[in-house]
């Protein structure tokens, strides 16, 4: 039955049911961060209603990615332990009742709160997609991650012009409420997150019950003798003949197996999270089987003739010490209560490696960057004399451009047509030219131009600065790296736009904030050479 569920999980992986995930995903992404990162459309009606400050009206726009980062570092890990799927669902709700409570607010601190509680939305939303996502996708999972992050460039291509559309008919109360509205639908799109129940937990406990009830099964016989050494022998098989005992083998064999189906890069399962000090040896090839059991006593099935390891390469070799049986009871109130410091703070193991800690400064860079043209490219736009439509359709064409990138790019890099980190490092220093390049006419012409090849090139960078998180993590370590990132571009997306604001409020135009977004760029594009090279350099080691 174990086997049958097995095979089913694998069978689910790249294929299937990974494919619905995905798209899944990408309306949840949408109607979340995309929903989220459109909201520099008010900044102009809340200055005006409220008379605030370009930088007050930008802390309300940063507000959700400001909070939603701090839970994006452990949230993947708490997803994990509670169910992603209740926890994303619980996520796309609270960031629907945030934008119709928004249509009610009286004072600028109410949009501060239910800008707050969106940003707990968030957290509770994006970090579970991306692990559910590379659960499911393993060869292709650059090519996933892309497409779940087009999400993003989906709601900023549709939600400006819809929400210009709104204010103009029904008000920007109007307009947030039924925003909130459309936000609900994402709880049905989290409800697609089936689990996939294939994770180095459920297979460690697999072995458990599988090597318990191998003397059900006729492999071995528990109840046997000892031999003089002092352990249990297997007599049930002096009584074979020299075929059966090569079934019985074979049985055995098969049975292991079975644990290193997906056949992990590393070769090395971390059970740590699951069962802290509990030890597996089981070394399996096609001339040799040794499997080690200690309980009070032990029991060892191994052929006289000895292979090196030099002959031969491992299936699986997933070693501590040995296993104890009766240490392998899995029942819910020792799970409960035998936690240990590292199955609750696990995740800040992340922080001991030098590579993913480049690639979240990396992020950091970027993030500030990515929100200034996001957030006040509109303003920049009605700056140069054009109308607050044609602003909003310029966001528009950045969207839509950064969707085509972000869904195609993916597949090169699968295909290893070019490196992640080569890739990640041009499109970055191509966003810097452009920003330094944005005072340079007021033209509507040149703005659109800047639209497309910003958003051309933005598309490509975010989606692969969470996939080179992944790529230079433990697997152990990728849930945490990939909310380490998460985290860092939505504190640095909210204090970017805050830092623009504040640069305008300034020097009263936007050239010095858009050469500041050039610079950023500028400062993180650097990054992914140096993380190539230590990489490289570890290889080589």
């Amino acid at each position: 039955m174990e086997a049958e569920s097995s095979r089913k999980s694998s069978a689910q992986v790249d294929r299937g049911w990974a494919w619905v995930v995905c798209i899944a995903g990408h309306f949840c992404i949408a109607l979340t961060i995309g929903y989220a990162t459109s909201l520099g459309v008010f900044f102009i009606e809340w200055k005006d209603q409220f008379e605030l400050s370009a930088t007050s009206s930008s802390w309300v726009v940063g507000m959700p990615l400001l909070v939603g980062s701090f839970g994006c570092l452990f949230m993947g890990d708490v997803a994990l332990w509670l169910g992603i799927r209740r926890v994303s669902m619980l996520g796309s709700a609270v960031s629907g009742l945030a934008s119709i409570l928004a249509s009610f607010s009286t004072n600028v601190w109410h949009l501060y709160l239910s800008g707050a509680m969106s940003g707990i939305g968030l957290m509770l939303v994006v970090s579970p997609s991306l692990v559910i996502l590379s659960q499911y996708f393993r060869k292709r999972f650059a090519l996933a991650v892309g497409l779940l992050v087009v999400g993003l460039s989906t709601g900023q291509s549709v939600f400006p012009l819809l929400f210009r559309l709104l204010i103009v008919n029904y008000g920007w109360r109007g307009a947030m409420m039924i925003g909130g509205a459309i936000q609900m639908n994402s709880v049905a799109a989290c409800a697609l997150f089936r689990p996939l129940r294939s994770s180095s937990s459920d297979k460690v406990k697999r072995v458990g019950r599988r090597l318990e009830g191998l003397d059900n099964k006729g492999a071995i016989d528990m109840d046997m003798g000892t031999t003089p050494s002092g352990t249990l022998r297997n007599t049930s098989q002096e009584t074979q003949t020299p075929d059966q005992k090569r079934k019985t083998t074979n049985t055995e064999k098969d049975n292991l197996n079975e644990l290193s189906e997906r056949k992990l890069e590393t070769k090395e399962l971390d059970y740590t999270k699951s069962l802290d000090s509990i030890p597996i040896k089981a070394v399996v090839s096609d001339q040799q089987l040794n499997v080690k059991l200690h309980s009070q006593g032990s029991v060892q099935t191994q052929q006289e003739k000895h292979i090196s390891p030099e002959n031969e390469e491992p299936i699986c070799d997933v070693s501590r010490q040995d296993v104890n049986i009766n240490n392998l009871d899995h029942s819910p109130k020792e799970n409960n209560g035998g936690r240990t410091f590292r199955d609750y703070f696990g995740f800040l193991d992340v922080f001991s490696n030098s590579l993913v800690m480049l690639i979240v400064l990396e992020s950091c860079f970027f993030a500030i960057g990515l929100s200034t043209n996001a957030t006040h490219l509109p303003a920049r736009v009605k700056e140069a004399g054009w109308s607050e439509d044609q602003g909003a359709l310029v966001l528009t064409i950045y969207a839509i451009v950064s969707i085509v990138t972000r869904a195609t790019h993916g597949w090169f890099v699968d295909k290893n047509y070019i490196g992640a980190f080569k890739l990640l490092a041009i499109v970055l220093f191509g966003c810097a030219v452009v920003s330094c390049m944005n005072s340079v006419s007021d033209s509507y012409i040149f703005l659109i131009g800047y639209g497309v090849i910003l958003g051309g090139f933005v598309g490509i960078a975010a989606p692969l600065t969470i996939f080179t998180a992944k790529s230079v993590a433990r697997p152990s370590q990728a849930p945490s790296a990939m909310g380490l990132v998460l985290c860092a571009l939505f504190l640095f997306s909210g204090t970017g736009s805050i830092i623009a604001g504040k640069i305008f409020d300034v020097t009263g135009n936007y050239v010095a904030t858009f050469l500041t977004a050039g610079a950023t760029f500028f400062a993180a594009s650097i990054l992914p050479f140096i993380v190539a090279v230590c990489k490289k350099r570890r290889q080589i080691e």
